[in-house]
């Protein structure tokens, strides 16, 4: 007996130390993703602050007060009332800075997307996060037919705010719901709400579709989600 006392202390002690490696290594990687995913934020700002300042470039003052130059893919702020009413198409020289601006924001887009797409949070799995990503390529794609069909005269300056406001709107709000699900330690009632997230943006996705199926687009759903060309 007196000999399997020291032999269990031992042991104790053993176990207690590795329990405490294992804590500690789990302590460091979590803090080595927290210290790289504020790094990415980092970047991601230093992206979007070249890219806003590249915005003030005189070749975009034909379109300044027509559109918003900037504006969140997953934006859910109220379009200013000034757009709401303009029922004009592209003059020749407004088409320039179009041309301008959907290039520049496919270029700071595709710099933002290259430093975000492999960071996912921490504790974030690379599915999670595909789906979360998906509400902003959903958006980005969005707009981008929606500048087309502005460009080609096809839509007025109007339905084009309008519009993109809707998309972005419609992107953030299901982004948020399916945030807000990825909360709830129960995981069916989880899923399920994610799901339901999901089929709400692919519902709205139908409505946008026939919005441009009017001006002509060609759409097609296939897994779930509709595109516009």
């Amino acid at each position: 007996m007196s000999n399997s006392v020291p032999r269990l202390v031992g042991r104790a002690a053993l176990l207690l130390s590795v329990v405490s490696l294992l804590a500690g290594c789990a302590a460091q990687k979590r803090q080595a993703e927290i210290d790289h995913y504020q790094q990415v934020q980092a970047q991601l700002r230093a992206i979007g602050e070249q890219c806003a300042a590249e915005l003030q470039e005189s070749k975009y003052d034909p379109i300044r007060d027509k559109i918003e130059l900037r504006r969140g893919v997953v934006s859910t702020e109220a379009v200013p009332f000034a757009l709401l009413v303009n029922e004009k198409t592209p003059t020749a020289t407004e088409k320039a800075a179009l041309s301008a601006w959907a290039t520049q924001r496919e270029t700071c887009l595709a710099q933002t997307w290259h430093v975000q797409r492999g960071s996912p949070p921490p504790g974030w799995s690379a599915e999670a996060w595909r789906r979360w990503g998906s509400f902003i390529d959903s958006s980005v794609q969005q707009t981008t037919v929606l500048a087309a069909a502005l460009y080609n005269g096809k839509i007025t300056y109007a339905e084009f705010a309008k519009q993109r406001g809707e998309a972005t709107a419609a992107a953030g709000t299901a982004q948020q719901s399916w945030v807000e699900a990825t909360r709830i330690a129960d995981q069916q009632r989880r899923l399920q709400e994610q799901q339901l997230a999901e089929q709400r943006y692919a519902n709205w996705e139908l409505s946008y579709a026939n919005f441009l199926r009017a001006k002509g687009f060609t759409c097609v759903t296939a897994g779930g989600t509709t595109s516009c060309r």
